[in-house]
């Protein structure tokens, strides 16, 4: 093997020891790897910007800086609330209200498409309705 190719694997293994154990953020070790590549003359530096390109990832960003946004601003602790209120200290029906709380949005959501759903082919909607 390459000392590269060691320098790859060791890099590897420390991000896998940081994700795991959590001791810095996700973004955070993200990020020292991203600088850290081509610090040690791994990738150039625009190889490791290269991947901010993608869609996938800037998605992936976006949805870690609203998440942070939403639980620091306490919305979803006062929409968890009554759920676990409800749930109790069972993990069943902690599993059981969410699947049926977003079941309902599924039917309510399809329904104002004006789509039946599968099982309800033959149930009397709208004519407006019927694909």
């Amino acid at each position: 093997m390459t000392p590269e190719i060691l320098l790859v694997l060791a890099i590897l293994v420390i991000t896998i020891i940081l994700f795991a154990t959590e001791a810095f953020r996700v973004d955070v070790v993200a990020i020292l790897i991203m600088v850290s590549l081509p610090w040690l003359g791994l990738i150039t530096p625009a190889e490791a910007f290269s991947g901010l390109a993608s869609n996938a990832v800037v998605a992936i960003i976006a949805v870690m800086i609203l998440s942070y946004g939403v639980g620091r601003s306490g919305v979803m602790d006062r929409i968890a609330r009554p759920i676990i209120r409800v749930a109790g200290r069972s993990e069943k029906r902690l599993i059981g209200l969410v699947a049926a709380g977003r079941f309902d949005l599924l039917v309510h959501a399809e329904y104002r498409r004006g789509r039946p759903l599968p099982a309800s082919r033959d149930a009397d909607l709208p004519e407006h309705a019927h694909p």
